[in-house]
């Protein structure tokens, strides 16, 4: 009996001690996994394409729909400050053109409304490019109040998938705006992949070559029959009928070789085709040819005063061995007068360059490039580009740029 009593008194405290290292070792029970609440949805916003500053300077075309020979200078006020939206609704905000043939004109119609329990004037209204013909509107919208805005879209041959807008600024505040926006297909005949020959960052001395190819949409046959545009040492094209395409594709190859110049290299060319809908196909070349002496900018905007006079430009030059720069010159491409003076900054020079003549037209192609003259027989080139807008009541060039605003800032 008490043998009995042992063992079973034994058992009871072995298992005693298993369930106890048993709940020790078990995890004490996880809280039910709740997933983390999905972020806001956030509506998204995209800028229309914004032309390069010097366009942006270009005073807008206006007059009639579809009137495409209409250039009257717009309304450009020199202001400042940031851009704000207006109260004004448009309806539609977007049009969407579709699928469009190169060289065609658009019409637009666009409703503005005045919501709010107050007057707003509309300024003006601007596009962003040179492919929006938008008639002028200068008004006063009492509260519930509409009006029409009208304008046209030209499908420019170099555009593809494009997206532009009009500026309708207000006097609500500075840059107070609504942004209509105007989006279109581009459909081209010709197709050349990629649209332009881009050799980003190439060092002097070396050469490369990049091969595009001009194929139509359709794969029927055509012909290239020459290549025309700038004529640049540093840059030679070719063209040949692409293997095994039956004539509905070409091989264009464009050849860069970096001699001593330095600096940004570009070159506009146009590919002749006997296609009737797109006889002409437009070939953009780039490059940046780094030397031994680095400067910034890589290009100029000249400004032009109400006087004619050209306001001075501003460039850095440095060595990349950051050894001393040289400068024994400085020459325009197109022959006009120019003088630099240049200070030390530790390793790099500080240059500034006057033309010593005045531009007597108030708007017009002042393009070409400085060339800097280096130690050694070297050439640095920088390419320049006159702009100057508009007074709309003196056709006079303002002193002080306007730039528009950028959709979507702040």
């Amino acid at each position: 009996m008490a043998e009995r009593l042992r063992f079973t008194v034994l058992g009871a405290l072995l298992g005693l001690a298993a369930a106890y290292v048993i709940w020790g070792r078990q995890a004490p029970p996880a809280e039910p996994a709740v997933a983390p609440p999905p972020p806001p949805a956030v509506a998204e916003t995209k800028s229309p394409d914004l032309p390069p500053p010097e366009k942006q300077l270009v005073p807008p075309l206006t007059g009639q729909p579809g009137d495409a020979t209409s250039a009257h200078p717009g309304k450009y006020e020199p202001v400042s400050g940031q851009p704000t939206v207006s109260k004004l609704t448009v309806e539609p905000p977007l049009i969407d053109l579709g699928k469009v043939d190169p060289e065609t004109h658009h019409p637009l119609l666009f409703k503005i409304s005045n919501p709010t329990d107050k007057a707003i004037t509309i300024k003006e209204a601007a596009g962003s490019c040179g492919c929006l013909n938008v008639s002028p509107l200068a008004r006063k919208l009492e509260p519930g109040e509409s009006c029409e805005l009208r304008a046209s879209y030209h499908a420019l041959p170099s555009r593809y998938a494009d997206r532009v807008a009009i500026y309708v600024r207000t006097d609500e505040a500075v840059w107070a705006h609504v942004t209509p926006t105007v989006v279109a297909t581009v459909h081209h005949e010709l197709l050349l992949e990629p649209p332009s020959a881009s050799f980003g960052m190439i060092a002097a001395g070396q050469a490369n070559t990049l091969k595009l190819e001009l194929r139509h949409y359709n794969e029927e046959p055509f012909k290239v029959l020459k290549i025309e545009g700038d004529a640049q040492a540093e840059i030679a094209l070719a063209h040949r009928p692409k293997p095994g395409a039956n004539g509905a594709a070409h091989e264009i190859e464009v050849t860069l070789k970096a001699g001593q110049r330095s600096g940004l290299i570009k070159g506009s060319y146009t590919i002749v085709t006997d296609n009737p809908k797109a006889r002409r196909i437009p070939l953009g070349v780039l490059a940046s040819v780094r030397g031994e002496v680095i400067v910034q900018p890589l290009s100029f905007i000249a400004m032009r005063r109400p006087d004619g006079s050209i306001a001075p430009l501003t460039c850095y030059l440095r060595r990349a061995d950051n050894l001393p720069v040289q400068v024994d010159a400085v020459a325009d491409s197109a022959g006009r007068a120019v003088e630099a003076t240049f200070k030390a900054q530790g390793v790099q020079l500080e240059g500034t360059i006057r033309f010593k003549e005045s531009y007597e037209r108030h708007y017009g192609s002042l393009n070409g490039e400085l060339i800097f003259k280096l130690a050694g027989g070297k050439e640095l080139r920088v390419p320049y580009a006159l702009s100057a807008p508009l007074d709309p009541q003196t056709h006079e060039p303002l002193s002080k740029p306007a730039h528009p605003p950028k959709l979507g800032a702040p």
